[in-house]
């Protein structure tokens, strides 16, 4: 009988793992630099999903087939302001994107996250990491109005073409 090890059970569980849908990456394979601790980018995602939720906020992002992406997006005073999060001084080239282009994307505020000092470039807010916690945000609250159930009715048949 062979000793089960630390090597026996990572193997028990990526095959578990794979036995589930999921498929197993080498750490290797996985280009960053030496330096960079791996999950840095991720844990700053993480971190600031976390103090969302704590504040009462939904998590929204968005992504276009362009390949644009906006980290959070976020209902700040009655408007939504994207949120970029990076662990590192980086251009956010989804924000500059939006910045181009308010009327299409109805944004006038942006807060991006990272190794920065604070500062603000017109509709862009810059902050450190550390200070994500302090974002004065309230819970989201989605009022409805009331709704005429006898006149939904009769517009779905309408459009279904059914009386």
């Amino acid at each position: 009988m062979s000793n089960f090890n630390e090597h026996s059970l990572e193997m028990a569980i990526m095959e578990l793992f794979e036995q589930q849908g999921y498929s197993y990456v080498n750490g290797e394979t996985i280009h960053k630099e030496l330096s960079e601790v791996l999950l840095r980018d991720d844990l700053k995602m993480y971190l600031m999903a976390d103090t969302l939720i704590k504040k009462g906020q939904s998590l929204y992002y968005l992504q276009k087939d362009s390949g644009m992406e906006l980290d959070f997006l976020i209902r700040y005073k009655g408007e939504c302001v994207p949120v970029e999060v990076k662990a590192k001084t980086a251009q956010a080239k989804s924000i500059s994107t939006v910045r181009k282009h308010p009327e299409k994307y109805g944004v006038k505020h942006f807060i991006k996250f990272g190794d920065y000092n604070i500062g603000r470039d017109g509709d862009l807010l810059t902050l450190p990491t550390y200070m994500q916690f302090l974002l004065d945000l309230e819970p989201e609250v989605v009022t409805l109005d009331k709704i005429d159930t006898d006149e939904l009715t009769r517009l779905a048949r309408e459009i279904l073409g059914k009386q």
